[in-house]
């Protein structure tokens, strides 16, 4: 049974455990981006600049570079690149799902998986930040900040 700052792991859902962390924010932390036409994201997600710049959910895909994580859900089907904002946290710690993580990888650069999943390594190798506390092998708190 995991303890993240005094929470059960196994009560809590990594949703619900997202909010208990106290983070202070700066200026430039947050930053609203345009979306890329067609793109769907949803809050509390990974979120990437496609190859033209604009933003999609995280995935690993080659071209793709991290920008931060979703702080509100925005549906852009239909419009065109651009058309739709949508605001993001570029700095921050989060609670995220893993694919397969160690204790070992604390300190690590973490990548992404999909829009809502990290590991240690993938395919396009698209970085997303440092993992800093180990949950268990599904999830993890990243520390996400320019430079990482």
């Amino acid at each position: 049974m995991a303890d993240v700052y005094g929470v059960d792991v196994t009560t809590q859902t990594i949703n619900d455990m997202r909010h208990r962390f106290v983070d202070p924010i700066y200026a430039g932390d947050e930053a609203v981006v345009p979306m890329a036409a067609n793109a769907v994201i949803a809050a509390e997600q990974f979120v990437c600049a496609n190859a033209s710049g604009y933003a999609v959910a995280g995935a690993d895909t080659s071209g793709y570079k991290f920008l931060g994580i979703a702080m509100e859900a925005k549906d852009n089907t239909g419009g065109a690149n651009g058309a739709k904002l949508i605001r993001i946290r570029r700095r921050g710690c989060f609670l995220m799902a893993a694919s397969s993580i160690a204790q070992s990888n604390v300190g690590s650069v973490m990548e992404i998986v999909n829009a809502t999943t990290f590991d240690d390594t993938s395919t396009n190798h698209v970085k997303c930040g440092k993992l800093i506390k180990y949950v268990s092998a599904t999830a993890g708190w990243i520390a996400i900040n320019e430079g990482f």
